[in-house]
């Protein structure tokens, strides 16, 4: 065990000064045991760099949710930041790329100029898009064509929250993170005389010592133990094989050529204390490259409590002893040096959005193998939570295809690729970035009532799937208008309002969301009219207290009243069917007699009439019989004279001891009227 003072910005300087290094970095949670660690010599390392690439893990270790996360790397430009990572299979980034106007030249406190990178989520209508939840692990990631310095990143909060009470305005949070030598989380100060102690779980609160009267002294920096393997490899290894599951990885810290002892590190904040050199590179004729992996682990024994150096010793079989405080790996840096020319390669990033966020739910993108040496060798996002990318030759042509998921639609592509259609063919000469974006199926399956008749405004709803807020409904053809609003995903309120003129039959109803998105319904929505054919029989009488009528027609409702146009005639309606009604009419003797209008409406609102289809008729008048007398016991015909007569009219006769007789000598006869069927006018 080697207990270190180091100076961080030297250790730094020495440590970049490699050829073709790139470091792949991954803050890891997890508790390891070490035991049995020896210890391996420092050596000098070989001159220059062609360019250098971090990704990481990043836990939420704050007290709150996060809406994005700031990088910040000194000594850079933004002309070397390649490109930014949106996220890649097992490594989750909600917020896809950092957008050009997110990565800005600035000069940092310390007083050297670098670039200020955030991966944020978008803020609309008072919601961000996106967010990191507190214990949840992201992944970010940087690549750089130059030397960097040392690199801090702090996760960004909307204090007010994510959704209700958020501000729209990101604060950095939960204190900053040395990115760099070795990635140290720093104690940030969430609330006045606490901090909190980065443990992989969240929060955890520590109260802070009480200020002692003596002059402050400079305070070290945390502690942390360092483990270290290295090999060499016939290939050339490249920054997309620098993941811990690859084979160049594991060989590296299976058959690692330099005696590996956890270390203990912590930099002397008054001088440069021995600056860290990397091992010699344990190199023999054909290797390509060397690979390295380091492994940082928290320090958790005792420390001072003044200027925080560590206080425990190296005594075997003591309590105390340094050895008995390995705590959780903070990181695991993965780098490789090359000693051969590496073959131009470009990452093509893919990401499948449901709506604006990043979601694999709502289907998936793919290709077919890619040519040359692609790492992965395909794109497949459908299991990787909404992105995925791959390492291709440089220049590479890459054939994607979008596939929706069941109830959504592919809507189109966005950044290297354009347009609606399902099959995007993209060549990759450099960084390209690729989103899909895929949309809930609009369905409208059904409306109720699905029946309207002209002449009427009615709330009727929309049932099916897809709808979001903002939707709009519309009909086919003219006549009918519509005013709708959401009620939810699976049901539409509208009122529709149907014109006197609205063409009769079966229409298409179509729900069109904000983003362009619809679907149909087709003939769910039907304009009709109720309609006459007949009226039977179609003529009363004044003065017939009860008239039974049958009404003919069409599209007649249970509930359905009719209405005799005009004064002192009655008419009371039963629903038989839709095609017919049964009245029972009644005429006051006063009703003034002619043709008068017939009008049904149903309880919709629908109407129909027709036009003088039922007549009222005058009493008959008898005025003389002729022959005017008969001889009893004898048979003859009399003919009745006088007004108002119908088809089918009766005459009786009324023998004398019946009360309408008035005389001994004579008989009287009178005729009925009975209604008689007549076609309408």
């Amino acid at each position: 065990m080697h207990l270190k003072t180091l100076d961080r910005r030297a250790a730094l300087r020495l440590r970049m000064a490699r050829k073709g290094l790139f470091i792949a970095m991954a803050c890891i949670l997890g508790l390891l045991g070490l035991s049995g660690i020896t210890a391996r010599p420092a050596a000098a390392a070989p001159p220059s760099i062609a360019g250098y690439a971090t990704n990481f893990d990043v836990p939420n270790g704050t007290d709150k949710e996060c809406e994005g996360f700031e990088v910040d790397i000194e000594d850079v430009t933004d002309t070397q930041i390649t490109y930014t990572w949106p996220g890649s299979p097992g490594y989750t980034n909600p917020y896809g790329s950092a957008t050009p106007s997110n990565i800005v030249n600035t000069v940092f406190p310390d007083g050297h100029s670098g670039v200020r990178i955030k991966f944020v989520a978008a803020y609309a209508g008072g919601a961000w898009s996106a967010k990191t939840p507190i214990g949840t692990v992201n992944h970010f990631g940087v690549h750089i064509t130059a030397n960097p310095g040392v690199q801090h990143y702090t996760w960004l909060s909307d204090l007010g929250g994510s959704s209700v009470g958020s501000t729209g305005t990101l604060t950095e949070y939960g204190g900053t993170t040395q990115g760099n030598f070795y990635p140290i989380p720093s104690v940030p100060s969430i609330v006045p005389g606490i901090v909190s102690t980065p443990t992989g779980e969240g929060v955890q609160p520590v109260v802070v010592p009480a200020e002692t009267t003596q002059p402050a002294e400079p305070r070290f920096p945390d502690a942390v133990w360092v483990n270290k393997y290295e090999a060499p490899s016939t290939n050339v290894v490249g920054v997309d094989q620098l993941l811990i599951t690859d084979p160049e990885v594991q060989n590296a810290i299976t058959n690692s050529q330099i005696s590996s002892i956890a270390e203990l590190f912590q930099p002397d904040p008054l001088t440069n204390g021995g600056a860290e050199t990397e091992p010699a590179d344990l190199m023999k004729p054909g290797d390509q490259s060397s690979v390295t992996v380091t492994e940082t682990y928290r320090y958790t024994g005792p420390v001072d409590p003044i200027d925080n150096s560590v206080t425990c010793n190296e005594i075997v079989g003591d309590p105390n002893n340094c050895k008995n405080f390995v705590g959780t790996l903070i990181a695991r840096q993965m780098q490789s040096t090359q000693l051969a020319p590496v073959t131009p390669r470009a990452p093509l990033n893919v990401a499948v959005h449901t709506g604006t966020a990043l979601s694999g739910v709502g289907g998936n993108v793919t290709s077919g193998p890619l040519p040359g040496n692609a790492n992965p060798a395909n794109i497949d996002c459908g299991s990787h939570g909404g992105s995925c990318f791959t390492n291709v030759d440089n220049p590479t042509s890459a054939t994607l295809t979008a596939t929706p998921n069941a109830g959504y639609d592919f809507l189109d592509w966005s950044g290297a690729c354009s347009g609606t259609a399902p099959v995007c063919v993209v060549t990759v000469t450099a960084s390209k970035l690729v989103s899909a974006t895929f949309v809930l199926h609009v369905s409208p399956t059904s409306l109720n009532p699905s029946k309207l008749p002209r002449r009427t405004a009615k709330t009727v709803t929309v049932t099916g799937s897809g709808f979001l807020a903002g939707a709009t409904l519309s009909v086919s053809g003219t006549g009918v208008s519509v005013g709708a609003a959401v009620v939810s995903g699976t049901q539409i309120k509208a009122t529709l309002t149907v014109s006197s003129t609205a063409a009769l039959g079966p229409r298409d109803l179509s729900v069109t969301n904000l983003n362009g998105h619809s679907g149909s319904c087709s003939g769910c929505l039907t304009v009709y009219s109720p309609a006459i054919s007949a009226v039977t029989p179609n003529t009363i009488g004044v003065g017939v207290a009860k008239r039974v009528i049958t009404l003919d027609g069409s599209n007649f409702v249970s509930g359905a009243k009719v209405v005799v146009s005009g004064t002192e005639v009655k008419a009371k309606a039963t629903f038989v069917s839709a095609s017919q009604l049964q009245l029972a009419v009644a005429a006051s003797s006063t009703a003034t007699t002619g043709p008068r209008d017939v009008t049904v409406t149903n309880p919709d609102g629908g109407t129909t009439s027709c036009v003088g289809c039922l007549t009222v008729d005058p009493l008959p008048t008898l005025s003389s019989a002729a022959p005017g007398s008969l001889a009893r016991g004898t048979t003859g015909l009399v003919a009745p004279s006088g007004t108002n007569f119908s088809p089918g009219a009766t005459v009786g006769v009324q023998a004398p001891e019946s009360p309408w007789a008035r005389s001994p000598t004579s008989v009287r006869a009178r005729s009925t009227c009975p209604w008689q069927s007549r076609p309408p006018p």
